[in-house]
């Protein structure tokens, strides 16, 4: 049976009582304000609009149930009992908390991912009209359908795709903000809306502006955040082993994938577990995140894995791994950066077979 990450989580916020010792307090997915929102929504006529409104809603309550809190180096795992004990996530928990709210009062959504940002999406089957619920931040409670390029989310999951890949276009998204809103300090303050770097962030390059955007259907989205959230804060704590054994789930479904990001997280791990002698492990995690690139992906992305299988043969010395790289490199298209690789891992093949 699936549990509930907010199944411990008291709204409002303890925070909140601070300013109002009135307040009482219940379990967030057993409260009063959400069974109101669910019995408005069924009483419905269940359109977009309605959806939109439920949904709102969701987000409001759970903003008043958590505080925002970016990942550190003592975050600890996410699991119920830190969710309820801290009252604080990041965009991970967010929208964990907001899709298990959204499943409780029975509003169809995905759980969604863009450049290493996590939010929900609220599909209408009727009209094909999207809503972004990106939990923490109300400006961006708004319509997508324009913003979304590619084939139906839903379309792709309904014929058997692990996940939707489609473009995300913030240009279109930022539309929504309000007049009154700096534009520019509201971007500045939410890097994952582009790619720019932080000097460049106000010029005009619109592919800087178009995402890649990952969606799931909401159980396995949950789980998926939750498993690659907890991987990246083992790494952190310098617990490799632990974050290997969630990566090893992952195949094929990886969410940082999108070439701008350099699959830093993915590299960082594999650095890790390669420094303390678990050469291994790093080419499990490096064959996961191979397997989950976006079919057709002619980026250096393609070289994680004979990278990483070069760099833990060069270390052990092992000849055969060595061999299995030149092969994987081989097999790419030709470029100057294949030429290049192909060439250091040769000459390091003879330099490993000149000790034998």
């Amino acid at each position: 049976m699936y549990e509930q990450y907010s199944s411990g989580l008291l709204t409002p916020k303890q925070r909140l009582l601070e300013t109002d010792p009135g307040l009482q307090r219940e379990l967030l997915l057993q409260s009063q304000q959400l069974r109101t929102i669910a019995a408005d929504y069924q009483q419905s006529s269940q359109l977009f609009n309605d959806k939109v409104e439920a949904a709102e809603s969701v987000g409001s309550l759970v903003r008043k149930s958590l505080d925002f809190a970016t990942t550190g180096d003592l975050t600890p795992e996410f699991n119920a009992d830190s969710l309820a004990e801290r009252e604080a996530a990041n965009c991970f928990g967010y929208t964990i908390v907001a899709s298990e709210c959204l499943d409780k009062i029975g509003v169809e959504h995905l759980v969604a991912y863009a450049n290493q940002h996590a939010f929900v999406l609220i599909p209408d089957r009727k009209t094909d009209r999207l809503f972004m619920l990106d939990t923490p931040t109300k400006e961006l409670y708004c319509e997508v359908t324009s913003a979304i390029g590619g084939k139906d989310p839903l379309s792709q999951l309904e014929i058997g795709e692990l996940r939707a890949i489609n473009s995300l276009y913030t240009n279109e998204v930022l539309k929504q903000l309000s007049p009154e809103i700096n534009r520019e300090r509201f971007i500045d303050s939410r890097p994952w809306l582009n790619f720019s770097s932080s000097d460049m962030r106000f010029q005009d390059n619109p592919r800087d502006n178009i995402l890649q955007l990952i969606s799931l259907p909401s159980i396995p989205g949950r789980k998926l955040l939750e498993m690659e959230y907890n991987a990246q804060i083992f790494r952190r704590q310098h617990h490799p082993e632990k974050a290997v054994d969630l990566m090893a789930d992952l195949s094929g479904i990886y969410l940082d994938v999108d070439s701008r990001n350099d699959l830093a997280e993915a590299d960082r791990l594999c650095r890790q577990l390669i420094s303390t002698g678990m050469g291994e492990e790093a080419i499990k995690v490096a064959t996961v995140v191979d397997e989950s690139l976006v079919e057709g992906d002619k980026s250096k992305n393609v070289f994680f894995l004979p990278d990483s299988m070069r760099k833990v043969a060069k270390r052990t010395g092992n000849i055969e791994l060595m061999e299995k790289a030149i092969e994987l490199y081989q097999q790419l298209p030709p470029s100057k950066l294949r030429t290049g690789k192909l060439t250091k891992a040769r000459r390091l093949l003879n330099v490993l077979q000149s000790r034998v």
